[in-house]
């Protein structure tokens, strides 16, 4: 290996664990995660509404570190992705932060990444939203050979490389009515892999057609956007690449230049360019032998004479979109659970609140003030989106109309499960409308 340097990895110990002891020596393994990862342990259910995607993760970044020291000591952000539109309703519903930030990103097509630093002598990570495969920084050791793991080496190379291609749907379809325009909106878009003639020609068959919910998207341009999204996610599956060697200088969401491997000599050295989308390493102390004797005698192992440092990880060459998969994922959204009630509200003083479309607002029993600091848990018109509201009949200046009361219960139900499509469905009599 090349002359030593310091590389900077921090993060939190959220696990201690005591591998074994002797009575005098111990050993014990830490576990080290971005202080991100630790917003699993906040769950929660809140209403997000006219707020872009960037906006939402800022608002729950923030409140963690306005109200957690620790926290903000050591986690930051940073947005670099393009304009978003804003969605009139978002809900997080038993939902950990970690994983609501996580399915949130993943339904935008962001891609993240961690960088490390010290700042103030004090350990800092910071959580770096981007949708640009080409904004990614280049790794401290920008140029990898590719060569034999040896003591005897004088810089870090990668001592295995491999790449793996597999077929993926050719092409995307999705569809989403609109009760308002009242129409039926179709968009797709088509794998852009070139997989090969044969490829290709087995590929044409294989289209992912997924209906979504109701306005699934704001305008034709979002929806085709959704659908794009949709099929880069696909084609990241179409072929990856995977090494390995004693690398010290990579992270995550960094590009290296591969040099001196027989099956890219022909390349270009745009085409020898990786972005490391995945890794897992594994580093060793260079014990004295005594120390490795009672390490040996307290967990009853033999100690073995292991490479210093050793990384796994996978790539994908610089510049294919990062798109990362939802749909069928554990980040997709989760499904209502059923049915459930909430008390209508409105301005005060009024009795009726709704629109031309006989929509009512609603805010549910699980609202709290604390979460919707601006608007959200009031009790009046600002407690949730337009909802629309299942009538006996509904035609062109006919059919029934009635209308739920500001105080009133009503049941609401969810279109297709989905949490972000509420519909109400009925009224019920309680203990004050009765």
């Amino acid at each position: 290996m090349h002359k030593a340097q310091l590389l900077v990895r921090c993060g939190v110990v959220s696990e201690v664990k005591q591998l074994g002891a002797d009575g005098g020596f111990a050993q014990y393994g830490l576990t080290v995660e971005a202080p991100f990862s630790l917003l699993r342990y906040r769950r929660t259910s809140r209403v997000f509404q006219d707020l872009t995607v960037p906006d939402i993760i800022k608002q729950i970044l923030a409140e963690h570190q306005a109200n957690n020291a620790q926290f903000a000591r050591v986690q930051t952000l940073d947005i670099q992705v393009g304009p978003a539109s804003p969605r009139s309703y978002c809900l997080q519903y038993r939902e950990s932060d970690y994983d609501f930030i996580v399915r949130l990103m993943h339904e935008e097509g962001y891609g993240w990444r961690f960088a490390h630093s010290e700042k103030d002598k004090l350990p800092q990570v910071q959580l770096i939203l981007f949708d640009d495969p080409f904004g990614l920084p280049a790794a401290s050791m920008e140029r990898l050979r590719f060569h034999r793991s040896d003591a005897t080496e004088e810089e870090d190379g990668l001592s295995a490389w491999e790449s793996s291609r597999q077929i993926v749907s050719g092409n995307v379809a999705l569809a989403s009515f609109d009760y308002q325009p009242v129409t039926s909106n179709m968009t797709g878009d088509e794998s852009q892999i070139n997989q090969g003639q044969s490829g290709k020609a087995l590929q044409s068959t294989l289209q992912d057609y997924a209906p979504q919910t109701l306005y699934y998207a704001s305008d034709a341009e979002q929806f085709g956007h959704y659908a794009q999204l949709r099929q880069q996610a696909h084609d990241l599956q179409a072929k990856q690449f995977s090494g390995g060697g004693a690398v010290r200088g990579l992270l995550p969401g960094e590009w290296f230049r591969l040099d001196n491997h027989p099956n890219h000599d022909g390349d270009s050295s745009e085409q020898r360019e990786f972005v490391v989308t995945k890794q897992r390493f594994i580093a060793h102390n260079n014990l004295p032998q005594g120390l490795k004797r009672l390490l040996q005698t307290a967990t009853g192992k033999e100690q073995t004479e292991p490479a210093p440092y050793q990384t796994t990880f996978t790539a994908q060459r610089r510049g294919i979109p990062l798109t990362p998969a939802y749909a069928y994922t554990r980040h997709a959204k989760p499904t209502s659970l059923g049915s459930q009630t909430a008390t209508v509200v409105g301005p005060a003083g009024e009795e009726v609140h709704t629109d031309q479309f006989g929509r009512i607002k609603v805010q549910f029993h699980w609202q709290r003030p604390e979460e919707h600091p601006g608007i959200g848990a009031a009790m009046d018109d600002k407690s949730s989106c337009w909802i629309r509201v299942v009538m006996p009949s509904a035609g062109a200046a006919w059919g029934h109309q009635f209308i739920p009361r500001i105080g009133q219960e009503v049941l609401v139900d969810f279109l297709e499960g989905d949490i972000d499509r509420p519909v109400v469905v009925g009224v019920l009599y309680n203990g004050s409308h009765a």
